[in-house]
């Protein structure tokens, strides 16, 4: 059903919701902060960028849910905004089904827990890391927040655009720390693909002011 990133397989999520697939080109917003929320979306192909007041939250990708939150929060609205980075393609799901999923399916209920608890604790980190880390630290955290294991190698699906966003630093210093990360042979960055070629050393760069 998952795999171990906590991605669903988009045959499963055919089978277990009802669904209608939409298309939306860069730049198109799929929902705006403030929005009636009737459903939850799951992206087939593509990238979004999730905002809320004009702050980048994060992004997802292909294989995951958007729109969880503001289904399973009291309200009718949407708590964030979501624009698509590049054209991507996605399933739209009514919450109603969504939620009786949660409640009739033990496995799928339990995973998207996990999920939650995920982004939460990723959400949380990243306030703290405002006031407790330096910009370069910042970075190197939002880069351990995003990692993904892929046949056994730790990827980051983030550009140089996508991180200054993300840590509120300049492209320069992003670009610095990267080159300065790789010179240290910590990450290699291929395609704005990163990949993390020693994990615990990478850690370490934080500690002992880690928000975690």
């Amino acid at each position: 059903m998952k795999t171990d990133n906590l991605f669903f397989n988009l045959n499963y999520i055919k089978t277990l919701f009802p669904s209608e697939i939409i298309d939306i080109t860069k730049g198109e917003i799929l929902f705006k902060e403030g929005e009636i929320n009737d459903f939850v979306f799951f992206i087939k192909s593509g990238k979004l960028k999730v905002s809320k007041t004009e702050n980048v939250i994060g992004f997802t990708r292909e294989k995951e849910f958007i729109g969880i939150t503001s289904c399973l929060c009291d309200g009718d609205h949407f708590y964030f905004t979501a624009v698509a980075c590049e054209n991507s393609s996605l399933l739209k799901i009514d919450k109603s089904f969504f939620k009786k999923a949660l409640i009739e399916n033990p496995e799928f209920g339990k995973t998207m827990i996990e999920i939650l608890c995920r982004r939460i604790k990723i959400t949380d980190n990243k306030t703290k890391s405002f006031t407790q880390l330096t910009t370069s630290e910042r970075i190197i955290n939002e880069i351990l927040n995003n990692v993904l294991f892929e046949n056994d190698l730790r990827k980051i699906y983030l550009s140089i655009d996508d991180l200054t966003e993300l840590t509120g630093v300049s492209s320069i210093q992003v670009l610095t720390t990267i080159k300065d990360l790789t010179a240290k042979n910590l990450i290699k960055m291929k395609d704005e693909k990163i990949t993390i070629t020693h994990l615990e050393k990478l850690k370490a760069l934080l500690t002992p002011n880690h928000p975690n």
